[in-house]
């Protein structure tokens, strides 16, 4: 009798699977959700009402296999610094208050990622086509621009509804050759339109980065695992902690940040990011309060991510209606409840995937090194446990940590 062989993949899917459903994570979107998308998602866009941005050169920077592209940059050098363009997908314009596709998305709370596996926020139509900044396509967006001083200090800025014109589909590791200097003949040909725009970005990235440390921020970065499949076998590298990841990290923690001083000054209600203590995990909160990791004071509000979390979907929906033109007292009365409501839940959902993603990287972790264990991998020791006094080594250059 021949012995059925299992590859990684297969393994790891099945593992997937199954913590799924205990979880009870939704795999497939209803019929009705379906239904919903085929009504409101199509492809015909209203740029009534919004800032033609299609002018400008911005560009969108992600992983080389991210399907959801839900946010673009751009920059301009003003006489008083920069003006930096940070744009983000419009999903509210193709997601319809109180649809089943808003209600599903709700319930879901955030986009899953796993080894060879998503499990989307919302249906690809939506996710993948009509609101990701696909580059050479009009698209619509909600754009926060702000000006810097030449030392990164926020002078101004501005919130819309925009429309624009991407020039290219980034991935980190083309833009950090960029960055480092060592950019090939290819790279440099599929960025010449916004080479210099991303030079003059990395300046002003650095000088927010270093700002941030001295007020205190937990600005320190780590070299993260990614187990991917190459013909069915696992593989291992590391992501992350590169000057372009870092980059698009300041960029993210000032647009977020300028966007609690907007709600703030207009008297919306809004979902906040606090952390009160650094050594406490960051929650969901309709009270203002500060973000001590990020050295950030008065108010953090995610609103970058709406393809992909629920919570930031939900302040786009009260922005938009803001913007337009729906009074601050009208949307304090209709959403002051409903987002309260929500933090908690969406608390428990964010937690549930940080779990799910936790128990699939240790299987991966468990079957990766079975398939090596004949190998030698290089170690520091950081520490050791309370518990049982044994040393706790981190596997470099992936930061891997065993006992």
């Amino acid at each position: 009798m021949t012995e059925t062989y299992k590859t990684d993949e297969q393994i790891i899917s099945e593992a997937i699977m199954d913590e799924l459903a205990q979880r009870e994570v939704p795999m497939i979107f209803p019929e009705y959700v379906i239904e919903d998308r085929n009504e409101y998602g199509h492809e015909q866009i209203d740029i009534s009402g919004r800032q033609d941005l299609r002018a400008l050169d911005c560009f969108t920077i992600d992983g080389p296999n991210a399907r959801e592209l839900d946010d673009a940059l751009s920059l301009i050098v003003t006489d008083d610094g920069y003006r930096l363009g940070v744009h983000i997908a419009d999903v509210s314009a193709f997601v319809p208050e109180g649809s089943a596709l808003e209600l599903e998305a709700e319930n879901r709370g955030t986009t899953i990622y796993l080894p060879g596996q998503t499990v989307p926020m919302f249906p690809s139509v939506i996710s993948e086509e009509l609101c990701s900044l696909t580059p050479n396509i009009d698209k619509l967006a909600v754009t926060m621009f702000i000006d810097f001083d030449s030392a990164g200090n926020i002078l101004d800025y501005e919130v819309c509804r925009s429309v624009i014109r991407s020039r290219v589909r980034g991935i980190y590791s083309e833009v950090n050759t960029i960055i480092e200097g060592n950019a090939d003949v290819n790279v440099l040909e599929k960025y010449k339109t916004v080479l210099e725009e991303i030079r003059i970005m990395q300046t002003l990235a650095e000088i927010l980065h270093s700002n941030r440390a001295h007020c205190g921020a937990s600005v320190s970065s780590f070299n993260e695992c990614k187990y991917t499949f190459t013909d069915g076998m696992l593989e291992l590298s590391v992501c992350g902690n590169t000057e372009a990841d870092r980059m698009i990290c300041e960029f993210m923690v000032a647009a977020n940040t300028c966007m609690a001083y907007y709600f703030e000054a207009n008297k919306l209600p809004g979902i906040y990011r606090v952390q009160k203590e650094t050594s406490l995990n960051a929650r969901y909160s309709v009270e203002q309060h500060n973000h001590e990791s990020l050295a950030i004071c008065g108010g953090y509000m995610r609103f970058t991510s709406p393809i992909r979390r629920a919570a930031d979907y939900m302040v786009h929906k009260v922005l938009t209606s803001f913007l337009e033109g729906e009074p601050a007292d009208d949307l304090r009365k209709r959403y002051k409840e409903e987002l309260a409501a929500y933090c908690s839940r969406a608390q428990f959902l964010e937690e549930r995937v940080k779990h799910i993603e936790r128990k699939i990287v240790n299987e991966c972790h468990m079957l990766y090194f079975a398939r090596h264990a004949e190998e030698t991998f290089r170690g520091v020791v950081v520490g050791t446990s309370r518990v049982t006094n044994d040393t706790m080594i981190a596997l470099q250059p992936y930061n891997i940590r065993i006992f």
